[in-house]
């Protein structure tokens, strides 16, 4: 929770469109945290707009739940111990569940990481990509800004999703597995005049990473025991999704002046 308002003051002064989140607890109350000095703010600015007479309203934020951002389903293996591989050591009466090293493989009634990058299209057609088709449609394309908070495996494949809706496809594929609770990733999406003889009109020229799993807010918060500020450390967080995704993490997307983050716990 303290990591969560930590990175809401620290995006206090960065102009937010939407917010987009995964409908599981922690990502949904990230989501709350990060909207809620600003909506604050906003209804402050509101207060004193109505009583001078000035009708300059600053709009509140409601982060939109979207399940498609929740994170990789893994089935019956969900809460249960993992481990690498077999070991004599793994003896014991409660069963464990082992790595899945490739793409198409999964748990039974869950899903493999194929799985989970078709729904990554999906939300990113609910989300983001939304945006970008009214920027193209209108031609307002500057200074937007849309967060995604979602988890550590979605995010790392909704980042790849993305950057293959690039016309410049990045020259080698790389893995954003492994980001911190609340840190961010952000991408930009350019969108330009097409080229020559097409000059008429707006089409995303290209779709790129600038910056990884940042987390500057996090300097502010203070660490307790063994938790993060007040927060207790909890065991059960270490789970399967620690163990195939490096834990949580937030992501960023910007469009051309325009961005996306998208935030995990």
């Amino acid at each position: 929770m303290n990591q969560a308002r930590a990175l809401g003051q620290h995006w206090l002064s960065t102009p937010i469109n939407a917010v987009y989140c995964s409908d599981l607890k922690r990502a949904h109350m990230t989501a709350q945290q990060l909207v809620a000095p600003r909506n604050v703010r906003a209804e402050g600015v509101n207060v004193t707009s109505e009583s001078s007479g000035n009708n300059n309203d600053t709009r509140l934020l409601t982060p939109i739940v979207n399940p498609l951002l929740r994170e990789q389903n893994f089935g019956i293996a969900e809460g249960k111990p993992w481990a690498a591989a077999p070991s004599s050591a793994d003896e014991t009466e409660e069963e464990i569940y082992y790595s899945i090293y490739t793409r198409h493989e999964k748990f039974p009634e869950g899903e493999s990481l194929d799985d989970l990058a078709e729904r990554a299209d999906k939300a990113l057609d609910e989300t983001v990509w939304a945006h970008v088709q009214q920027a193209l449609t209108s031609g307002k394309h500057r200074d937007i800004h849309i967060v995604v908070v979602s988890h550590g495996l979605t995010i790392s494949e909704l980042v790849a999703a993305l950057l293959r809706r690039s016309p410049i496809l990045p020259s080698s594929v790389k893995s954003y597995r492994g980001l911190h609770n609340t840190g961010w990733t952000q991408l930009a999406i350019d969108i330009d005049h097409p080229a020559p003889p097409h000059e008429t009109g707006w089409e995303v020229s290209s779709i790129r990473v600038v910056s990884v799993n940042n987390c500057p807010h996090l300097v502010s918060v203070k660490r307790q025991g063994s938790g993060i500020g007040s927060a207790a450390y909890d065991e059960k967080q270490k789970t399967l999704r620690e163990f195939f995704g490096g834990g949580g993490a937030t992501s960023t997307t910007k469009d051309n002046g325009n961005s996306t983050t998208s935030g995990s716990t």
